[in-house]
């Protein structure tokens, strides 16, 4: 006999018992009603059965992003400070742009030289002749190094990729700062999960989308109501 079989067969003896017991008990009953008329009865009445389960967690944003520069270089200015709230596209760091803009102004010259090269050369040459398109490709060349210069420029000033509050600054006017290293934390406070570590017989009991109601320690009465959105895969073994 399977695992299966043996399980339904539980099952159906538990109930045949309960139901000998249930039938013992009620021809109990009626036999004491024949003795005494003045013993009380009472309607046996479906009800729900609810259970909860109580765990402590951590509350973390939804959303919390560490941001670094794409090129690295001394820090100018500091445009806002921890605590404070930002919106998406704001300029929140900007690094010292003097080189930056110089070689901007560089590019920008060659492209200028470049062209009145190229409409020199339509002068005297056709169209399809070497001098020209030797004219064509270096415009087309300096043109690229017009657009990165202008994209490195672009890129000193850090700004905001999500709405949330400064949490962490890790860098002052000065210092410097090198390319990819985290420089500044946003953290999406307006919505936070909380995380919860259960053992194994209470996550037996949680599915997606049950009710929650989390307090916190530091606002005793306060009660937020929240829902399961997440269900680790695996667990965590302690």
């Amino acid at each position: 006999m399977n695992k299966k079989n043996i399980l339904i067969v539980s099952i159906v003896v538990v109930i045949a018992v309960l139901g000998f017991m249930a039938y013992r008990q009620v021809a109990a009953k009626k036999a004491a009603a024949v003795e005494s008329s003045a013993t009380e009865t009472a309607v046996v009445e479906r009800g729900d059965l609810s259970m909860t389960v109580d765990a402590s967690g951590s509350i973390v944003p939804r959303a919390e992003i560490g941001l670094a520069f794409t090129t690295g270089g001394r820090v100018a200015e500091t445009l806002v400070t921890e605590g404070e709230q930002v919106e998406t596209g704001q300029p929140l760091l900007r690094l010292d742009t003097q080189d930056l803009e110089w070689q901007v102004e560089q590019a920008r010259l060659s492209v200028s030289i470049a062209e009145y090269d190229l409409s020199d050369m339509r002068d005297d040459y056709y169209e399809e002749s070497d001098q020209v398109k030797r004219s064509k490709a270096k415009l087309e060349q300096v043109q690229v190094s017009l657009q990165q210069a202008e994209w490195r420029l672009e890129q000193a000033t850090l700004k905001a990729t999500i709405n949330g509050i400064v949490t962490a600054l890790f860098v002052e006017p000065g210092e410097m700062a090198n390319s990819g290293q985290t420089v500044i934390i946003l953290s999406d406070l307006a919505n936070l999960d909380v995380d919860v570590n259960l053992d194994e017989t209470d996550v037996a009991r949680i599915e997606m989308g049950m009710t929650v109601v989390v307090t916190v320690d530091a606002f005793p009465g306060l009660e937020v109501n929240g829902e399961v959105v997440e269900i680790a895969p695996t667990a965590d073994v302690q």
